[in-house]
């Protein structure tokens, strides 16, 4: 049976992508974005990237905990260096990377993904896989933002306070008669995808909301923010969530947590 890296360094060849970066996979990690931030500290070059089997303390937002499963699910971190300021550029860092995961999955299976903003997937309206962007030096520019990515695909036994939200790849290949994807091949497909965006564009910001939009669920959802309640619009230049509160004005939501309140009817 071929290792992790094994697999991943062959898809990197079959999907013809130059210079491959420098993989760390490891069995069990607290978090494979804390790991990577201290490699990174250390002086390894910015190519490298973390995977992991299990994490013992994997994050999501708002320092929820990422539930992490030993098994055939991926965990994975990558960095970028953005240039310009955190304002102009950071908060497009996690529709990028959710274009990226988005296209990673369909590379790999035949599903009906749809982001949600700013950085969950779902599918059949349950959260699949999730992004969780960190800036660890905010005080230094240019600054490396630290990209990790959990994705769910074996895994159906999850806990009971997720396992009405949650969902796993097996439960769409399994009706489909498929098989599922290594995680190193959706690693794979996930950095070279992360690669592709050029943050020196003049264009950038406009590109990634409209191909982020592509693939995300509809606006015209009643949602709860930390801004009130209120239908999902559009989202402005910067990447941020618009929300129709029936104010005169919208409120455009940076990095709140945005609940679906259609699901609690």
């Amino acid at each position: 049976m071929e290792s992790f890296a094994e697999v991943f360094y062959r898809c990197w060849q079959e999907i013809a992508v130059p210079a491959p970066p420098k993989l760390h996979y490891l069995s069990t990690v607290d978090s494979t974005s804390s790991d990577l931030r201290r490699r990174l500290e250390a002086g390894l070059p910015l190519a490298t990237i973390v995977a992991a089997e299990y994490q013992t303390a994997g994050r999501g937002r708002s320092g929820n905990r990422w539930h992490s499963q030993r098994g055939n699910n991926l965990y994975v971190s990558a960095a970028l260096e953005i240039d310009t300021r955190p304002e102009d550029r950071l908060p497009l860092v996690p529709l990028a990377a959710g274009v990226a995961a988005i296209d990673a999955i369909l590379d790999c299976v035949s599903a009906e993904v749809l982001l949600k903003w700013p950085n969950d997937i779902l599918l059949k309206d349950r959260k699949l896989a999730g992004i969780l962007c960190e800036l660890p030096r905010p005080d230094l520019w240019p600054g490396r933002v630290i990209v990790g990515l959990g994705i769910n695909i074996s895994v159906l036994d999850f806990p009971s306070e997720i396992k009405n939200t949650a969902i796993s790849l097996a439960e769409v290949v399994a009706s489909q008669n498929g098989s599922l994807p290594h995680p190193a091949t959706l690693a794979c497909r996930f950095v070279s995808r992360l690669r592709e965006w050029s943050w020196d564009q003049m264009d950038i910001a406009e590109r990634i909301v409209d191909e982020w939009k592509a693939r995300a669920e509809p606006f015209g959802r009643r949602v709860r923010t930390r801004s009130g309640e209120g239908i999902t619009v559009d989202l402005n230049r910067h990447g941020n969530l618009i929300v129709d509160t029936g104010g005169e004005e919208h409120i455009a939501v940076a990095g709140g947590i945005v609940e679906n309140m259609e699901k609690e009817r």
